[in-house]
């Protein structure tokens, strides 16, 4: 019965990753504000999930998510108010489209690793843990 009960935790786990890195990449693509309410939601709703899988998986689409409505959403503002310099105005709009692109490629990485059933990053080599709980160290 506990062997049941264990898969049912893994199946349950393997889903919350995948709708987390997929939340994230809505969240880039389609529905910016939406898609990150959504991701709370879900982390308030699976936060007692008992699954290192989830839980990674979805502190980091919400560590990225808001990282990303930053990022994004503050370059239009300041290409909107800044002076009408031809230059200034190219290199924002250059820098705002090599951020899309890098955290696009983030959330597919994500999304492809949820999809395997690893964690968004192998040994956490790009960033470390978001909660120190998670650490090697004790």
């Amino acid at each position: 019965m506990t062997d049941t009960s264990n898969k049912n935790i893994e199946k349950k786990a393997h889903r919350v990753a995948i709708c987390a890195a997929s939340l994230y990449l809505a969240n880039l693509l389609l529905l910016p504000i939406i898609a990150s309410i959504l991701l709370l939601a879900l982390y308030r709703h699976n936060r007692v999930l008992r699954s290192h899988l989830a839980n990674e998986h979805m502190e980091h689409a919400i560590v990225f998510s808001f990282t990303a409505n930053a990022c994004l959403l503050s370059l239009p503002l300041l290409q909107l108010f800044s002076p009408a310099d031809l230059i200034l105005l190219l290199s924002i709009s250059i820098t705002w489209l090599t951020l899309f692109a890098g955290f696009s490629i983030l959330g597919i990485h994500a999304l492809a690793q949820a999809i395997n059933g690893n964690l968004p990053w192998k040994a956490n080599a790009i960033l470390p843990p978001v909660r120190a709980s998670y650490s090697a160290y004790p």
